[in-house]
């Protein structure tokens, strides 16, 4: 086991894929507004650690920053029913996107676990 990866989230995904015989698909999630200048690099960061293990990853930082507020959540949030978990990113705790992204998440009882 990676040392980065909790044992509920470890226990998650080996469970998925003992049920499936296929990894889950992780919706990374995390403040960016708040954290314009840096948001990138925890995102990419975040990626890498779940492709390492062969976990698929939706990284909506990957969506331009100058792509209007409203339609970057409409795109993440559609993007999210293709997810099987979310994981969410430290310091996301005043974002509002997040708390959007989270509310969806249990409205579609996708399971969310946090850095």
């Amino acid at each position: 086991m990676h040392k980065w990866i909790e044992s509920e989230l470890f226990n998650f995904i080996l469970n998925y894929y003992e049920k499936t015989k296929k990894l889950p698909k992780v919706f990374l999630s995390g403040a960016i507004t708040e954290r314009i200048t840096t948001y990138k690099k925890y995102f990419r960061e975040a990626e890498q650690l779940f492709e390492e293990i062969g976990v698929e990853v939706y990284n909506p930082s990957e969506i331009d920053v100058k792509t209007p507020w409203d339609d970057a959540m409409e795109k993440t949030i559609s993007e999210l029913s293709s997810c099987d978990f979310m994981y969410i990113l430290k310091n996301w705790e005043n974002s509002k996107g997040v708390k959007i992204e989270i509310d969806k998440a249990k409205e579609l009882n996708i399971p969310v676990f946090c850095q």
